[in-house]
């Protein structure tokens, strides 16, 4: 049997597809297990050839966008270039100005394929998708597009400024969070993966693991926030570097002691920033030895002032004069012996531990639990869905683990579960009450009116396949109860590293 392709590129596209978004899955569950990656191709025709399609998607059957979506691209790119500031520049060597004519061009061809694919109104509403650069092939253009789940991504802290300008006419894309600065290094793999005479051929994605991509990322997306701050251009090598020298900040001891103290990333002429010590000659970053000494000064509010290169002296932070849209200060927080943060305006945006960045587990969101609240509890009150909101929010400030068990047959479930459970008098719970029944161990059972009927609660329930082996008692405890209940049920489980799971059966 023979599958033959319609829409023909080059022979092993599906190999190809099929690998990059097994390679996708690897990635960004590294990030978020809750990442399920979807991976399509698109090409358009490059050549003057009769006996091939002016696009192409891969895959090309049932999928939600088609090839014909694609078949004008080319011709709606031609007046893009001239829009562009960097086609005011010019070089004197030839080559440079074909090479960056060439680039433009395909700039304008990738604007214009993530247009078609917003604009799709068959797009699935709830992805987001990016699109790496046209890497020519066989005759066509062709692009890696990445789809991801717009509520993963939008539930982690992103920054606002995606692109840093050098001058009038010359900018550069910013990353804006660790996930965005994985996307680009997955695209960046799969174009180059795209222009090898055997992409496809073989079984596996990129030569790069998942753990090396996301290192990577950790440090072009700090690099970009170190930039951000201190756009000198001769401060661009050394802030690629800046990523490892806070990792050997982080790992040396001093007098035996693991580290602890911060770092502002910022220029010494932020309003904000109040001078309390300078250093007459300032202490090179990549000194890790000295750096490490004078962390060891950064305490009490008062923090190091740095830039990609040097530490200038220590600096008091005035938050109020900061002014948070300008993404222009930084502070990298050592916490521990290999563990450090990078945060902006109080908000942690990547956690390092032992070198590996990952992405700390964020908070609810607030708006989606109101919204699935009415969902689970039909009768529930608009008074009922602000109190329990604020509930959870309370809980989820508390620096230990805990869970919250709401259920409509509460007081029923109280008795029954009454001899590994204290069942207390009915009480309304309260953001201030709630914070002195959690810290025991065992979960804290309401009713959806906000009414509390039992604290330390044991639960039960019958083994699930919904379950995570790697994942805490606490957390698969709550998904055995609550898929093993047969009225409405939502479990919230806040883990000591501050993340919270919202757990309930299948709404359909």
């Amino acid at each position: 049997m023979s599958l033959t392709i319609e829409h023909f590129m080059w022979a092993f596209q599906s190999n190809f597809r099929i690998n990059q978004e097994a390679h996708a899955k690897a990635v960004f569950q590294f990030l978020d297990d809750q990442f399920e990656p979807e991976v399509f191709l698109v090409g358009v025709l490059d050549e003057h050839r009769p006996d091939r399609y002016p696009a192409c998607v891969e895959p090309e059957v049932e999928f939600w966008i088609p090839s014909e979506s694609f078949d004008q691209v080319m011709e709606a790119a031609i007046p893009l270039p001239v829009s562009y500031p960097e086609s005011q520049l010019r070089h004197s060597h030839p080559r440079v100005q074909e090479s960056e004519t060439q680039r433009l061009r395909r700039r304008a061809i990738h604007e214009t394929i993530c247009k078609v694919i917003a604009e799709c109104p068959t797009k699935p509403t709830h992805m987001t998708y990016f699109t790496s650069f046209p890497v020519a092939r066989d005759g066509y253009l062709i692009s890696t597009v990445l789809g991801l789940h717009s509520d993963i991504v939008r539930v982690h802290t992103r920054l606002r400024i995606d692109r840093v300008w050098i001058h009038e006419y010359r900018s550069f894309k910013a990353t804006v969070s660790l996930i965005d600065a994985a996307v680009d290094e997955f695209l960046q793999d799969a174009a180059s993966e795209l222009g090898r005479p055997d992409a496809g051929e073989r079984w596996g994605g990129s030569a790069r693991s998942p753990a090396e991509l996301i290192r990577n990322a950790g440090s072009r997306f700090i690099m970009d926030c170190v930039y951000k701050c201190d756009r000198d251009l001769d401060q661009i090598g050394a802030s690629q570097q800046f990523f490892d020298a806070c990792n050997s900040l982080a790992a040396l001891k001093y007098e035996q002691a693991a580290g602890s103290g911060s770092l502002v990333v910022a220029r010494r002429q932020l309003d904000c920033l109040h001078p309390v010590i300078s250093f007459v000659n300032p202490v090179a970053l990549r000194n890790a030895r000295g750096a490490r000494k004078l962390l060891e000064l950064s305490s009490r509010g008062v923090a190091l002032l740095v830039n990609a290169r040097s530490i200038f002296g220590l600096v008091e932070v005035r938050e109020g004069d900061y002014i948070p849209e300008k993404e222009d200060l930084f502070m990298v927080n050592v916490l521990d012996h290999h563990h450090w943060q990078l945060a902006h305006n109080g908000h942690p945006l990547m956690d390092v531990r032992s070198g590996q960045p990952r992405l700390l587990a964020p908070l609810f969101n607030a708006a989606k639990l109101r919204t699935d609240l009415p969902r689970i509890f039909p009768k529930v009150s608009a008074d009922d869905v602000d109190r329990l909101v604020k509930l959870v929010e309370s809980a989820s400030t508390e620096n230990h683990g805990t869970m919250l068990v709401v259920l409509n047959d509460a007081a029923a479930e109280a008795s029954r579960l009454a001899n590994q459970a204290t069942v207390i008098q009915p009480c309304l719970m309260t953001p201030e009450l709630i914070k002195h029944l959690t810290p025991i161990d065992g979960a804290v059972l309401m009713s959806p009116d906000g009414m509390c009927h039992a604290i330390g609660v044991i639960l039960d329930g019958l083994a699930t396949p919904q379950g995570n082996p790697a994942r805490g008692a606490r957390y698969n405890s709550a998904i055995r109860f609550v898929h093993g209940h047969q009225t409405p049920c939502l479990a919230i489980v806040v883990s000591e590293d501050g993340g919270i799971d919202l757990i309930w059966p299948t709404i359909s």
